[in-house]
C-alpha cells in the first residue's frame, strides 16, 4: 500500500470520528445542563476514572495504552471546557 492510500484510509476514520466527536459534544452539553441545573459540579473524579478503566480493558493493543489515555484524558478536558 502506498503512503497516499494509507492516509485516505485515516481520512476516512478521521470523518467518522468527527462525526463521533460531534455525537458525544452534544450529549455532552445535555450532561452540563443537567449538571447546572442540578446545581452539580462538572468535575467528577470518580466518572473520569471509570472512563480510563473502560477505555483500558477495551484496548486491544496495550502498547498504545499510555496514548489511549492521553486521547481520552484531553477528550474529558474538553468535554468539561465545553460543560462551563
Amino acid at each position: 500500500m502506498t503512503i497516499d492510500q494509507l492516509r485516505n484510509k485515516i481520512d476516512a476514520i478521521d470523518a467518522e470520528m468527527i462525526q463521533l466527536f460531534e455525537s458525544r459534544m452534544n450529549i455532552v452539553k445535555d450532561i452540563g445542563a443537567l449538571k447546572k441545573r442540578n446545581q452539580v459540579d462538572v468535575l467528577d473524579l470518580n466518572r473520569e476514572a471509570q472512563v480510563i478503566a473502560k477505555v483500558v480493558s477495551r484496548l486491544q493493543n496495550k502498547a498504545i495504552e499510555p496514548y489511549a489515555i492521553q486521547l481520552f484524558e484531553t477528550l474529558m478536558r474538553v468535554s468539561k471546557d465545553y460543560q462551563k
